[in-house]
């Protein structure tokens, strides 16, 4: 079982939200990692798409002004 963190570690405000204590919602702890991978795989595919998008309306801005031909 993980270590829990306490709240006296953690600064106050978002950070306390992120890394607060969350409610198991199941016994069967494959099926948490399981669930707990998908999330950060989500996250991490909308990173990318985010980081891409950025570059691509840069890029597309630059030429439109010129600076790229």
């Amino acid at each position: 079982m993980e270590p829990k963190t306490t709240f006296s570690d953690i600064p106050k405000g978002f950070a306390a939200w992120f890394f607060k204590q969350r409610r198991r919602y199941t016994s069967n702890k494959k099926i948490e990692w399981m669930v707990e991978r998908l999330f950060q795989g989500l996250l991490i595919v909308w990173g990318i798409i985010l980081i891409r998008w950025f570059i691509l309306i840069t890029i597309a801005t630059l030429r439109h002004f010129g600076v790229l031909d």
